[in-house]
């Protein structure tokens, strides 16, 4: 199945080398209203999740591809002349939390011309609340909450020294320890397993539920050895 949008996946592939696609051929919805904020002026606004490109972010060295771009990541939108350049984000360090950085990513993505920024033209279906909670993203295998008495103590305290609360880790956000798994990409090993849901794929989701779209793996084995030849006093 080709990408929704291959002029930006093409310039993606330019841009970084291999991508990768999330929630293929997930189209998504785009809704009109006023921004009272702004004298009624028509605001546009991407309603629901979709089809998502993965690269390595540039910025923070990842090499997982946690650098996820919408489909109709710098595309305008027809009635408002809208330009989408913060339907992105790192999920990695979130280096893509400001404007001006996203518009600098704009312009290295289409350094070699803006024909990816063209409009697309909206032929999709609103995306439904079943089909928005059908997620493709499968966490790692042998986990356990990082509250559970089964969970190394190298690993609380990883979490405790920075001020986090393990069971509020666990009820709120379903924070996990993995000790290995090989059924995912990359392979983790010793490894604070980290959720990441979508805020406004929320809206969609059932009542109390959240939409998973990705997680995250920090990585313990330097904690652990530091704290194995670590003596009092350093």
């Amino acid at each position: 199945m080709p990408a929704l949008n291959p002029k930006l996946f093409n310039a993606l592939e330019r841009t970084f080398g291999h991508v990768t696609i999330a929630n293929q051929g997930l189209q998504s919805a785009v809704r009109h209203s006023p921004n009272w904020l702004r004298g009624g002026k028509l605001r546009a606004d991407v309603t629901s999740g979709g089809e998502y490109y993965r690269v390595n972010c540039p910025f923070c060295g990842d090499t997982r591809k946690r650098l996820w771009f919408h489909h109709m990541w710098g595309t305008k939108d027809e009635k408002t002349n809208q330009e989408f350049v913060h339907l992105v984000n790192c999920y990695n360090e979130e280096c893509i939390d400001c404007r001006d950085r996203q518009i600098q990513l704009s312009e290295m993505v289409f350094a070699y011309g803006r024909e990816a920024a063209t409009p697309l033209k909206n032929t999709a279906s609103p995306v439904t609340t079943s089909q928005a909670n059908q997620s493709p993203i499968r966490l790692p295998t042998g986990r356990v909450p990082i509250n559970d008495p089964r969970c190394p103590a190298h690993a609380k305290a990883y979490l405790e020294e920075r001020g986090f609360d393990v069971d509020e880790l666990w009820e709120r956000w379903k924070v996990s320890y993995s000790s290995m798994s090989s059924d995912c990409s990359p392979r983790i090993k010793d490894r604070i397993v980290i959720p990441v849901y979508h805020p406004k794929r929320r809206l969609l989701a059932e009542k109390n539920k959240v939409v998973l779209v990705g997680w995250q793996a920090r990585s313990l084995v330097m904690v652990a050895h530091l704290r194995s030849t670590s003596t009092p006093g350093e």
